[in-house]
């Protein structure tokens, strides 16, 4: 049940109960064994993720990349089975602590509370993995059930103060009051009830104020979006002429300017254009320069901004760029995509593996794998300074919050969502830029291939977004905002505090435990 609401948006409801069953274990059972806990908790996170991650099949189709299908075959097996299956182990020792906290009878307050700490940092453990070298291509925080709520608008405005993990920990607290009305007496039923009611109302109620009393809107802030969507799949324009999709996006934006559409700033999507850039055109294909000049002289004529991507390269290698050009210049700085798609834009133990299968060589449509950036490098604008983030970057806060955190006063969001078809995936990586838009209290600028792209403002409402498989120039008014979020502040710092008094708190009765098992004895 808990996977349904990633598929049905309108089913965001469920995810408030349906883990009761989960914790109402524990509450029915005080023997439960450590690796029965284990159990309770790798099944619990396995089962849906390889239900949610499903869409992994729709890569089969992936047409322009030269790898047998055996491979193919290989590949969504691993992301799929493989991959839930290295991610449900951390919530097994989660279900492991949890349990320890029934099984001795903790303080009702602290297990309650603890307990929610538990699996939310069980989720951003999945973030916190991808930053390192040995691991980081198992962290992938897409099965995680904040994502779920973000039609629920309400109730995720908190995310601006704690980050959008905090919503998981609201969801797993109320769910764990719940259990415990359920088993409990007579006389402690209404107080688990009302605590439940308590906290899931407080958060909506939070929301209401946040977005009720938000007047910080201005005319002299105010920039009219654009996002474009080429909808061009990976297969077409890879097998195609940047040229042509150049010459189109032009025509496209010609006819929305003639019928009346103000532009700002225009963001097209992830490697729109198929070929190298560089500002100052040494290491420019023809193409490029081409695209680059075209695009030059329409930004002049119009007075606007156009964010598109492409890719640059230097000493180390090629990269996943986005560039930004102002009013009829070529902006010096590059953005490079700080998040690579693992096994697509690199390959972990590359020296092995393409040993070992000669095939993976092939698999990046570039020719080769990419390298990543490492700075947020934030556009100084004539409207706003921009901050970007590319496809992946996305799904880790820590992108958009480092960009904020330098002072981008909106964020541009290029990406390729084709790879995923018409499956759920496009609505469930729509749905973590909501969040983004939220943590940093950023209007974020969403362009997406094929889509969905869209114009999302800084409580993550969709002003105006497109449909899937169609061209499209989404147009809105958004507001540049210079706030510092609690959030982009402090990041997580209060959930390590949680977790690592939780654990302290587990270690105090484990050896309690000990103790009086063995006075007994």
């Amino acid at each position: 049940m808990s996977s349904l609401p990633f598929f049905f948006e309108k089913l965001f409801i469920l995810e408030w109960f349906c883990f009761v069953p989960f914790f109402m274990l524990f509450y029915t059972d005080k023997v439960i064994t450590a690796r029965r806990a284990f159990l309770y908790g790798f099944l619990l996170h396995f089962t849906r993720s390889c239900i949610v991650l499903t869409w992994f099949k729709e890569l089969y189709s992936m047409s322009a990349v030269d790898v047998p299908p055996i491979i193919m075959i290989v590949v969504i097996f691993l992301g799929d089975i493989v991959l839930s299956a290295l991610q449900s182990i951390p919530f097994g020792f989660c279900s492991i602590l949890i349990n320890l906290l029934h099984k001795n009878n903790a303080n009702a307050v602290f297990c309650h509370i603890f307990s929610a700490a538990f699996f939310a940092f069980t989720e951003l453990f999945q973030t916190i993995i991808e930053q390192t070298s040995f691991l980081g291509f198992i962290g992938f925080p897409w099965v995680v059930s904040y994502i779920t709520q973000h039609r629920f608008l309400y109730a995720i405005q908190s995310s601006s103060i704690f980050g959008s993990i905090f919503i998981t920990f609201v969801i797993i607290l109320v769910n764990s009051l719940i259990a415990h009305a359920i088993c409990s007496e007579k006389k402690t039923r209404m107080i688990s009830l009302v605590s439940a009611l308590s906290v899931f109302s407080a958060n909506i109620v939070f929301g209401i104020g946040y977005i009720t009393f938000d007047n910080t809107e201005s005319d002299e802030n105010t920039i009219n979006a654009v996002v474009y969507q080429d909808n061009n799949s990976s297969y077409d324009k890879w097998s195609g002429s940047a040229k042509d999709v150049c010459d189109e996006f032009i025509y496209d934006i010609e006819w929305f300017f003639s019928e009346g559409g103000k532009a700002d700033i225009i963001v097209l999507s992830e490697t729109v254009f198929t070929v190298r850039f560089d500002p100052d055109r040494a290491h420019c294909s023809s193409s490029g320069r081409y695209i680059s000049d075209k695009l030059c002289d329409l930004s002049e004529k119009h007075g606007c901004a156009i964010v598109f991507g492409g890719f640059s390269s230097d000493d180390n290698g090629e990269y996943n760029s986005m560039f930004l050009i102002d009013n009829g210049v070529f902006c010096d700085t590059v953005y490079n995509k700080r998040t690579l798609v693992p096994f697509g834009e690199y390959l972990p133990y590359e020296n092995i593996l393409t040993k070992l299968v000669p095939a993976l060589e092939n698999f990046n449509l570039s020719g080769s794998y990419l390298k990543k950036g490492e700075n947020s490098e934030v556009f100084e604008c004539s409207i706003a300074d921009i901050g970007g983030i590319i496809c992946y970057d996305s799904i880790f806060y820590y992108n958009a919050r480092k960009s904020a955190e330098d002072g981008a006063q909106m964020i541009a969001l290029s990406t390729n969502d084709s790879w995923y078809n018409d499956s759920a995936a496009i609505y469930q990586h729509y749905a973590q830029s909501s969040f983004r838009a939220i943590e940093t209290d950023r209007c974020l600028l969403r362009s997406a291939t094929t889509g969905v792209s869209g114009i999302i403002d800084n409580h993550g409402r969709s002003i105006a977004k497109s449909s899937i498989f169609e061209k499209a120039v989404v147009s809105g008014a958004v507001q540049k905002r210079s706030s510092i979020t609690p959030f982009v502040r402090f990041g997580y710092t209060y959930l390590y505090f949680l977790t690592a008094m939780g654990v302290l708190y587990c270690g105090y009765l484990y050896f309690k435990l000990r103790k009086s098992v063995t006075c007994k004895i």
